[in-house]
């Protein structure tokens, strides 16, 4: 559980994009963030809106909210939540639960797109991204 949980804390912390803080893919170049996604070759990730968040180290994150990794961040949160109960550390499943309720109430906010009737990836610029795949549906997952 706790490997689990410290993977969780970095992605939390690694892949969040302001303002809205939520969810964006990341790496050392546009390149390397799609492949992260495990759809490195979807036409959603067409374009180059990436840009370099940690001057050290050279590492950035794609200037989007992703819907389909948000989605999944809050289910692995919410999953994580039950393995700690099961666990026995209640403490620890109260804070995975408000951060999947969290990360949910942000997705429905900012990433529904009324004139798609879909949820789409949003860039930072505030513009939604309207290229439906199978991820536009995974808020229904999470």
């Amino acid at each position: 559980l706790d490997d689990l949980l410290d993977w969780s804390g970095w992605f939390l912390e690694e892949r969040t994009l302001p303002p809205l803080n939520m969810t964006a893919l990341g790496g050392d170049d546009m390149q390397a963030a799609r492949y992260e996604s495990g759809l490195d070759d979807s036409p959603m990730y067409d374009g180059h809106f990436f840009a370099v968040t940690d001057n050290k180290t050279g590492y950035g994150l794609m200037q989007m909210y992703d819907v389909g990794m948000a989605s999944m961040v809050a289910m692995s949160d919410a999953c994580l939540a039950e393995l700690a109960d099961a666990a026995g550390r209640a403490d620890t499943a109260k804070v995975l639960r408000a951060r999947s309720a969290d990360a949910r109430a942000k997705i429905a906010a900012h990433l529904w797109d009324e004139q798609s009737g879909i949820f789409v990836n949003r860039l930072a610029t505030g513009r939604f991204r309207r290229r439906i795949t199978p991820t536009s549906f995974y808020p229904m997952l999470s």
